[in-house]
């Protein structure tokens, strides 16, 4: 399976966060809650796809669904988006 560093911060067991496009992200700090955009969660949500697509790796598709959960209400508001 191809670890991406990207998606390695985005999934963590099974929720998804969104990095914040506020400010950037470093290593040694804790990301900023604020300034998350839903467009890289449907972007991520297509390149899973097109990984899964590509790869037939099950892993891939199980991020794909986590990730669109957000959208149901998986998200820090609680709320269908």
């Amino acid at each position: 399976m191809i670890d991406l560093f990207f998606l390695s911060k985005m999934f963590v067991g099974d929720s998804f966060k969104v990095i914040s496009n506020n400010a950037w992200y470093y290593k040694i700090k804790t990301p900023n809650k604020y300034g998350k955009q839903l467009i890289d969660a449907a972007c991520t949500i297509q390149a899973l796809h097109l990984f899964y697509q590509v790869f037939q790796i099950p892993d891939y598709k199980t991020k794909m669904k986590i990730a669109f959960r957000l959208f149901l209400g998986k998200n820090h508001l609680n709320h269908i988006m």
